[in-house]
C-alpha cells in the first residue's frame, strides 16, 4: 500500500472516531475548522497580494509607454 494511501485511509478513520465521539461535542469541530479555515485564510490573503503585484506590473508594462 501507498503512504498517500495510508495517510488518507488514517485521516478518514480519524474522522470517523471524532464524529463517534459525542463527549467532545461542538468543540472537536470547532477546533477542525479552526485548523482547516485559519491557513485559507491566510493563503487566500498572501495569494490576493501576488495577483495584486501582477496585476500592477502588468498595467505598469502596458501602460508605460503613455507615461
Amino acid at each position: 500500500m501507498s503512504a498517500a494511501r495510508n495517510f488518507i485511509l488514517r485521516c478518514r478513520d480519524a474522522a470517523l472516531r471524532l464524529h463517534r465521539d459525542e463527549r467532545g461535542g461542538m468543540m472537536d469541530y470547532l477546533l477542525v475548522l479552526a485548523a482547516v479555515g485559519i491557513p485559507l485564510i491566510v493563503l487566500s490573503g498572501a495569494m490576493m497580494k501576488i495577483l495584486t503585484n501582477y496585476y500592477a506590473m502588468l498595467a505598469f508594462h502596458v501602460g508605460w509607454p503613455f507615461l
